[in-house]
């Protein structure tokens, strides 16, 4: 019994090991980055209850993070959802984002990782007869991968949902990361 105890605790010793070398060999990280994408806007109450508004659209975003060991980063950018267009409406809105992410390293070249944060949000909409501009914040989520294709250089592969006022916003992105 007492050597079944002690391959036991050398077995679970052995794969805390493991599992802590990344973190005990990783040095602090920081990025800077853009990216550009493809989303998704629904809105089933605009420009009126009767109608959907729907619009897919590119955009664009800069962000720079931290990362002070494989698993875990912070993240802020700067998010450009574009202007939309139906019917002589027009949906325009931007926001600055911030979120945490978790990552889980495969390999030193590649991370799949998820991301939380929030999302403070600015839109403009014009009409026929007026226009009216509203900010707030929500709260959004993503997943994504990152592929080192060189030493200090990350592609970004990200999927992220958003809320905009009462709007749903699905973003797909590719992007670069420079590390430093």
């Amino acid at each position: 019994m007492r050597h079944l105890n002690s391959l036991t605790t050398a077995g679970v010793t052995a794969i805390a090991a493991m599992l802590m070398a990344p973190l005990a060999q990783a040095q602090p990280q920081t990025y800077l980055g853009g990216s550009f994408g493809y989303y998704r806007f629904d809105h089933e109450s605009f420009p009126s209850s009767s109608s959907e508004f729907e619009d897919d659209r590119g955009s664009w975003k800069i962000f720079v993070g931290a990362q002070p060991n494989p698993m875990f980063g912070f993240e802020v950018g700067y998010v450009d959802f574009g202007e939309l267009s139906q019917n002589g409406a027009k949906f325009d809105s931007d926001g600055i984002q911030a979120a945490i992410t978790a990552g889980i390293p495969f390999t030193p070249n590649f991370v799949a990782y998820g991301k939380l944060g929030q999302l403070f949000w600015d839109r403009e909409i014009k009409t026929n007869i007026g226009s009216s501009s509203r900010d707030g914040d929500d709260t959004f989520y993503g997943v994504g991968t990152r592929i080192g294709v060189a030493p200090n250089l990350d592609v970004k592969l990200e999927y992220e949902r958003f809320k905009i006022d009462r709007a749903d916003v699905d973003m797909a992105s590719v992007g670069l990361n420079l590390r430093f």
